[in-house]
């Protein structure tokens, strides 16, 4: 199985026990000298575990992430994102960048998206974006590191110190956490000078390992890494060329939709409240929209198990609680600009 074939197999999968089961034929999950400390910290668990306290707040970091790097990808590609012209707040920059969009929110909200698949009492839950992408070499720095306060500087994103994300963790699978990440560069934000390298798929599984049994110490996450040693001597993420991969979901169908670019964190088994249909009153859409308020760009929700209902009742966009509630107060769609319609 090269590379690209065992992603694709990751990511079609619903169940830890699928995933133990394809790194072990792989040859991967029992070995140890393929698995990384997880920021480069081994006692990483006090940190990981010590994030949100409820699985649907989790997921609202990952979002809160996704809104951020799109507006980060879109000052980055103005030249805007440090000095005078750079954007105070969040709202400043989603207006300047993406206003015009934000009068088509079912089109915007395709470039963050969330699916549901697997099963029904422990779905898993898939988050992919287009905003910058990660480089192979760059992943351990960025969305694989702890405290590195990357987005520190960036006067206009929500996430600043860098591990929220690892929240969900805790909430994935039934014994050993598990997560797939998968990230590819946007094109745009890679100089000139770029390496083929940089230019690929990078992927990798975190996990949780028991500590071992002969130390009292506690659990520790470690994430996949048996390509060649980097300059510390740290093993590196498994890479592909591709010149698309189907990341994004399409109606009832959660891998689907091609991308160039784009990020993708895939929660197997995940232990998230919200384990009826997603669209409905109780369900992940209505949970995540009330702690979730007022995102700066709208999300695809996306119900990809095996429900019944019309073709048009599987995804809906998510603009908040508050601009839906505006919606309904003024009768009208209020649009980034000022300028609003009539709500038919």
């Amino acid at each position: 199985m090269t590379d690209k074939e065992l992603c694709l197999a990751l990511l079609k999968a619903d169940t830890e026990a699928e995933v133990i089961a394809l790194l072990t034929k792989a040859g991967y999950w029992t070995d140890s000298a393929a698995w990384r400390f997880y920021g480069d910290k081994p006692r990483n668990y006090a940190t990981v575990g010590g994030q949100q306290s409820e699985p649907d707040h989790a997921l609202v970091e990952k979002l809160t992430n996704a809104i951020d790097t799109k507006l980060i990808a879109a000052a980055r590609i103005a030249n805007e994102l440090d000095g005078p012209k750079c954007p105070s707040s969040i709202f400043i920059a989603r207006d300047r960048f993406f206003g015009q969009q934000l009068k088509d929110m079912e089109t915007l909200s395709k470039s963050i998206t969330v699916a549901a698949t697997g099963q029904r009492k422990r779905p898993s839950i898939t988050i992919v974006d287009d905003g910058e992408g990660v480089t192979p070499s760059g992943m351990p720095n960025t969305i694989l590191s702890l405290h590195e306060g990357n987005k520190e500087q960036i006067p206009f994103v929500q996430g600043k110190f860098n591990m929220g994300g690892s929240g969900v963790l805790e909430y994935c699978g039934v014994e050993h956490n598990v997560e797939l990440v998968l990230s590819r560069k946007n094109p745009k934000l890679l100089p000139a000078n770029a390496s083929a390298e940089d230019k690929k798929w990078s992927f990798t599984i975190i996990r949780r390992e028991d500590p071992p049994s002969d130390a009292p110490r506690s659990s520790r996450f470690t994430y996949l890494a048996p390509g060649p040693k980097d300059k510390d001597s740290h093993g590196t993420l498994l890479t592909f060329d591709a010149p698309t991969m189907p990341i994004f979901p399409d109606k009832k169908q959660a891998y689907a939709r091609e991308a160039e670019w784009g990020t993708l964190f895939k929660m197997y088994e995940y232990g998230t409240h919200a384990t009826t249909n997603m669209m409905l009153e109780d369900g992940l859409l209505m949970r995540i929209r009330l702690l979730l308020p007022e995102p700066a760009l709208p999300i695809r929700f996306h119900e990809c198990r095996d429900y019944k209902g019309h073709s048009g009742s599987f995804d809906t966009s998510m603009v908040g609680l508050i601009y839906t509630l505006d919606e309904r107060r003024y009768g009208r769609q209020i649009h980034a600009d000022g300028s609003c319609r009539s709500v038919p």
